[in-house]
């Protein structure tokens, strides 16, 4: 039962603060011409923008982003040969194949 009364509580805070902003009248005028206390709207806009930052906080925005994918990367082997030609090797070339590839090259 408590819980359902501040429930109705908060609620009826949350109208008066979304009324106050909306009306373009000072808090101290909103609160006169409502009756109520200007110290509780002030504290209930308090607790209501604490949950409202708290609940930001926890709930993560999901983000889409692109990756750009290198031409050459960072442990790949380039070889130029004199004439100009590039080569690109995976850092994870056999090195007797790479041998291999090494000694057909000297013959261009």
């Amino acid at each position: 039962m408590q819980k359902e009364v501040q429930t109705k509580r908060h609620e009826q805070w949350r109208l008066w603060i979304d009324e106050q902003a909306k009306s373009g009248l000072t808090q101290k005028a909103f609160c006169e011409q409502k009756g109520i206390d200007a110290s509780q709207l002030s504290y209930y806009k308090a607790v209501f923008k604490h949950q409202r930052n708290a609940s930001e906080i926890t709930t993560p925005a999901l983000v889409p982003i692109k990756l750009k994918e290198s031409p050459i990367m960072a442990s790949d082997i380039l070889m130029t040969l004199p004439n100009g030609v590039r080569f690109t090797f995976q850092s994870t070339i056999h090195p007797t194949h790479l041998k291999n590839l090494l000694e057909v090259f000297k013959t261009c």
